[in-house]
Formats: structure tokens, sequence, C-alpha cells
């Protein structure tokens, strides 16, 4: 039986904070309870009663994410934004694309990532390492890192990125296991997940209450939400340094959600120089010590937890053009891989969310960042991008719980 409730998980990171309980859990039940307001206590938990069976027998994702989704980011179901297949990778189905990927193609892969140099560079400049690519930054400027290889972030750069990974373990320690009750998933990634915290680089500010109070309310049973969710990130983590943080204190034996845990890594390895074939490597790899992590248990329900692989999210201001911008070129091939990938290894899922922050612009022929989806660097997503994004993982997470 789950427990519910995480006591202080709302105290501890945002102490001082007035949070008002105006939770109604899921957006799809906020707007039944707004569209009611004229109706009677009793009407409307019939209606919410209804709802849930409704979104039971018609498919949690597509029901949420439809009632969420802005009018210009739905009509884009070339960016595989709405489909309930192309959200969560398929594990009956394969796309017709994924002929090109099929298993021994990604264990080619692993095997050839695996045993590059540690050095971005080989000795013969004519032979570059596998981990680099031109197309984003020169090759001599390539400082891509092995993921196979943990590695915590560079300490003349970055001097409390150890205490920032500290300050998860706590989390998790104070939150869950200390108390023996376990979240219902965990989300790790970089500064994308690290704002859901209302923090950058480990660091509480007037800026960033917003996403606290959006995730407080949004992914809390404290805060009235249907779940709760973990966000467990560091800004400008590469896959590297995500692997370092889940073999040193951030993925104890004692860690087991009920119900998924989420991956979204990788954008910043894009800015580093890796290769397509490095990030799609990388993030199988992250796989990999997840289940690890989950076979050390021995138990079938700790192996079967589902993975969820995000999206690499689009970024930049150039029009996301295949022919014309590299980066949004080589974001379509990552993200394509690792749904390939999902869609035929058992228990792991992709979660294509790329339709959620792309808008068109000039006539329609223009697919853009959505502006109102990202803060203005176009690479972090602003508080209404990241309660889309938190509303979509709730609901998928929910159906994932439902259908075990």
């Amino acid at each position: 039986m789950r427990k519910r409730g995480i006591g202080g998980l709302g105290n501890q990171l945002w102490d001082e904070q007035t949070i008002e309980d105006t939770s109604r859990g899921l957006e799809g039940a906020a707007e039944v309870s707004r569209a009611t307001t004229g109706i009677s206590m009793k009407s409307r938990l019939v209606v919410l009663v209804v709802l849930v069976v409704l979104v039971v027998l018609l498919g949690l994702p597509n029901f949420v994410i439809m009632a969420r989704a802005s009018p210009t980011a739905a009509n884009h179901s070339s960016f595989d934004s709405l489909s309930a297949e192309s959200l969560m990778g398929s594990n009956q189905s394969m796309n017709s694309s994924c002929q090109d990927y099929p298993a021994a193609y990604f264990e080619e892969l692993l095997a050839s990532i695996r045993s590059a140099n540690e050095s971005t560079i080989s000795s013969d400049s004519r032979s570059p390492s596998p981990l680099c690519v031109t197309d984003v930054v020169p090759l001599d400027k390539c400082r891509c890192l092995n993921p196979f290889i943990p590695t915590p972030q560079d300490p003349s750069k970055v001097r409390t990125w150890r205490d920032i990974s500290k300050m998860n373990s706590n989390l998790i320690q104070n939150n869950y296991t200390s108390r023996h009750i376990q979240p219902d998933f965990v989300i790790y990634g970089d500064s994308i997940t690290e704002r859901l915290l209302g923090r950058f680089f480990g660091n509480y500010g007037p800026k960033m209450i917003d996403y606290a109070h959006m995730t407080f309310q949004h992914m809390t049973k404290d805060g009235g939400a249907h779940i709760n969710g973990l966000p467990l990130g560091i800004s400008s983590d590469e896959i590297s340094h995500l692997l370092y943080r889940l073999q040193n204190g951030e993925l104890p034996f004692d860690l087991q959600p009920h119900s998924a845990w989420w991956i979204l890594v990788g954008t910043n390895d894009l800015k580093a120089g890796c290769s397509v074939e490095s990030i799609v490597a990388g993030n199988i790899r992250i796989v990999q010590e997840l289940q690890r992590h989950a076979e050390k248990r021995v138990t079938k329900a700790a192996v079967h937890v589902p993975i969820v692989i995000n999206s690499i999210l689009p970024r930049g201001r150039q029009p996301l053009l295949l022919s014309r911008n590299s980066m949004w070129r080589m974001i379509h091939d990552i993200n394509q891989q690792l749904e390939c990938y999902a869609s035929i290894t058992p228990h792991i899922f992709f979660a294509n969310v790329t339709g959620m922050f792309v808008q068109m612009q000039s006539g329609g022929n223009q697919p853009m960042v959505h502006p109102e989806m990202f803060i203005k660097d176009n690479l972090h997503p602003s508080v209404e991008g990241s309660r889309m994004w938190e509303d979509y993982m709730v609901a998928q997470v929910l159906s994932m719980a439902g259908s075990r």
C-alpha cells in the first residue's frame, strides 16, 4: 500500500513562503472545477468521478494534454506532440523509421562510445573521436565527455557542484528514505529539472519562487496534487555528470519510486560539441544505471518500474528546420533514435514533448521555439512551459501506475 504525504518537503524547499492551497491536482480536474463553480459540492463530486472514469476509459495521456495544450502547440501533429503512441514509445509497434535502428545498432553504438578515448580528440587528427561532431562547435573546441565515464563538474567553474548534489541527496533522505516512504516518480536532469525545485545552481531566489509554488501544487500531495514527484537536477550537467551523481549519493539503495523513473539530459552535451551517437549512448547508459539499481533490490516490482526517457527540448532562436538548423537536426536525430530504442526495450518508454514547445510562424511554414514556453534564453522553459511539462509527466505516471 502506498503511503500518502511527504511531510516536510514543502517546508524544507520553500520555508517562509506562503503557498496558497489552490491546487486542484491535474489541470483536467481544475478545468472541471472552474466550469462547475455554480454547482453544489455534491454535484461537483459526481462530475469529478465521471471525469476520472472517462480518463481511464479514453486514455489519461491524451485527455490531459489536449486539455492543457495551447491551440498553437496542439495543432502540430508533425512534431508528434499529442499522439499517445508517439508521446510514449509503444513496445508493440515500431515506426517504419525505426527499421534503421534495430537492437544490433544500439549494441554496436554502445560498444563504440564505451571504447572511445577519454579525451575528446584522438591522437590522429584525421580520425576524431566518435564523441565529437563539427556541426555545432569546431572540432578543436569540442569538450565532449565520454558519457560512460562518471565525472563531476569542473570545480574551478562550479565550486559548489558537490554541495548541490549533496542537497539533492538530502532531499531524498529527509523526505523519503529516512521516513521509509517512496515518491511516485523521480526526475533526473540538468537545469531544466533543477528549476522545478525553484533553484538554479543550488540557489533559491525570488525569480525562482514561481517554479517552486508550481511544483508544490502540481507534484506533491501536500500541495493538493494526486502524486508525489521528486525533481533532482543540477544546472549545466551533462550526461557524465549525472552518471557521477547516480553513483555518488543521488541513487541510494533504498530509493525506489512507486511508478516511474524519468530522465531529461543531453542538451548541455550538445553545447559541448557531443555527437548524436554519444548523446544517445549516454542516455542509454543512464537507463542501464537505473536498471542495475533496480536489479540490486531483487524484486520483480522494482525491476519492472518503467523508465521514461524525455525528448531533448528544442532550443535557440533559429527556425526549427532540419535543412538549415544543425542543432535542431541533431536534436531530431537524437529523439528519433531514443524513441526507437524505447520501442524495442521492455519497460522503457519515450516521452516526446516537442510539440508543447513549438509554434509555427511566417505563414505557418516556419516552426520556431514557442516564446511563451521559454524564458528569453530560448533554452529553459518558462513557468508556463514547466507547468505544462509537469502536468504531462503527472498524467503519464498516473496512467502507467494504473496499468501496472
